[in-house]
């Protein structure tokens, strides 16, 4: 029976101890203008995933992976050809994300106390791909409301001023599928590009 109790007790402080550092994120409440002005924003494909150390239990600002990326669009505040970003790797404590290497994406990051260039799942997750395309390309500024803001009523309305809207099911769908053809008729433009080149080198 007391073995019983203290494996109880242990199971609850191991469960709890991962609760009170469990990744938190609070997402709205802003402007994409707002949130992008101090951030890094671009389009690249990662190249390489270097390991930095264990974190230390409880310390989740300790980034233990570096990745480098090869960068294909300089969207905002960049003008390297290739980046390191620190992040750690996915866990639910410390808001880690994992990149895949060789394919392209939109990162957002941030300079941390002006050292390395670095990310979370938090920051990646804060503005949708599509909305922060929209902003960069065609100037449409969105105010992103927080769940906090917003009714039910006012999420299930397309004219709410406040852009409730944004968090419905339907309204996330719809910038789906736009992200996806972007993305699509990027792929189509490279191979079109691709396929022209080669034929140039083969003619006599």
């Amino acid at each position: 029976m007391r073995y019983l109790s203290v494996l109880i007790s242990l199971t609850l402080y191991v469960v709890l101890s991962g609760a009170a550092y469990a990744c938190s994120c609070a997402y709205g409440g802003y402007w994409v203008s707002d949130f992008v002005k101090d951030k890094t924003v671009f389009e690249g494909r990662p190249k390489m995933t270097q390991w930095l150390g264990e974190r230390q239990p409880g310390n989740y600002r300790l980034y233990n992976s570096k990745t480098s990326f090869l960068i294909a669009n300089p969207v905002w505040n960049i003008s390297e050809a290739e980046v390191s970003l620190a992040h750690s790797s996915e866990d639910a404590a410390s808001c880690g994300i994992n990149f895949s290497m060789g394919v392209e994406i939109l990162v957002v990051a941030y300079l941390y106390e002006n050292e390395l260039l670095r990310t979370s799942s938090c920051t990646a997750n804060a503005v949708d791909e599509i909305t922060l395309i929209n902003y960069f390309e065609k100037d449409i500024d969105l105010y992103i409301p927080s769940l906090k803001e917003c009714s039910e009523e006012q999420i299930k309305d397309p004219k709410d001023p406040k852009n409730c809207f944004y968090l419905s099911m339907q309204a996330e769908q719809e910038r789906s599928i736009e992200a996806s053809k972007r993305r699509r008729a990027k792929w189509k433009e490279k191979y079109e590009a691709k396929k022209a080149l080669t034929l140039s080198n083969e003619t006599p």
